[in-house]
């Protein structure tokens, strides 16, 4: 989709937004580490608002791809698929460069309701609910809707 200088930009740059901070990394460093001109950078990526959407936007579809695999590659059963993904979440803890979810950081330093990774982390979490929401109901533990609503807000906070 992005040129291979584009691809070196969202590289670098989702690196750098995850472990130093979006609104700490400017333009310049990105295209200093990546060894790539500021033209390019906002003739691929428009801003740098474009260029953190682009960074979650392609975190969240990897993310999704290695969560849905995830999920068909377990058994069906109870708690099965559940538990599965909580191992996932609690490996990712455990690393020693794990800073929180890349989602909810970005929506920390990110408040403005506009800006255009918000959409992208909105539209991340939505699906990660239901994705919880499905998995509570078809694992059997929840016994309702409702009550798989809750374990998913739950679960989603992670």
């Amino acid at each position: 989709m992005y040129s291979p200088k584009g691809e070196r930009l969202l590289a670098t740059a989702t690196r750098l937004f995850y472990t130093e901070g979006i609104t700490t990394v400017g333009v310049d460093r990105i295209c200093e580490e990546s060894g790539v001109t500021k033209p390019t950078l906002y003739a691929q990526f428009g801003t740098k608002a474009g260029l953190v959407a682009a960074a979650l936007e392609r975190r969240s579809d990897i993310r999704r791809q290695s969560i849905t695999r995830q999920i068909l590659e377990q058994p069906a059963g109870p708690e099965g698929k559940v538990l599965s993904l909580f191992d996932r979440f609690l490996r990712n803890y455990a690393r020693p460069d794990f800073r929180g979810c890349p989602f909810t950081v970005a929506a920390a330093e990110l408040p403005d309701p506009e800006h255009p990774a918000r959409a992208v982390i909105a539209g991340y979490k939505v699906w990660l609910h239901d994705v919880l929401l499905r998995m509570a109901l078809d694992d059997g533990i929840a016994g309702s809707p409702a009550e798989a609503e809750n374990y998913a807000g739950l679960f989603s906070l992670l």
